[in-house]
This record gives structure tokens, C-alpha cells and sequence, in this order.
């Protein structure tokens, strides 16, 4: 059965970790440090007992 999972947004975080590393590149030591907080989503599936769609509200 499909599984219930996180799901991280996985394009967000390649576009972030791009501009982290060309801003870098760019800066070179002197840009500081980022710390970034990107929320996951559900993804309710069969796994948990959950009727399939479920997880599309």
C-alpha cells in the first residue's frame, strides 16, 4: 500500500540551496552563516488505515 510520509518541498529546498551557494560563491567567506526552517507536509496515505484519497483536501 502507499505509505503515509513527510514530504519535504523539495523544489523550495533546491532553490534555496542555490542561492545559499551562489551567495556564497559570490561573498566567499565574508556572507554569514544561514540556518533556513522549510515545514514539511503529510502525505496521509492507505498505510495509516486512511480511505485513498484522504490526503487530498
Amino acid at each position: 500500500p502507499p505509505l503515509t510520509a513527510v514530504r519535504p518541498q523539495k523544489h523550495r529546498l533546491g532553490q534555496l540551496a542555490v542561492e545559499l551557494a551562489l551567495g556564497r560563491a559570490a561573498e566567499g567567506d565574508r556572507r554569514p552563516v544561514h540556518r533556513v526552517q522549510l515545514w514539511p507536509t503529510l502525505e496521509v496515505r492507505e498505510s495509516c488505515g486512511a480511505a485513498a484519497n484522504a490526503g487530498e483536501l
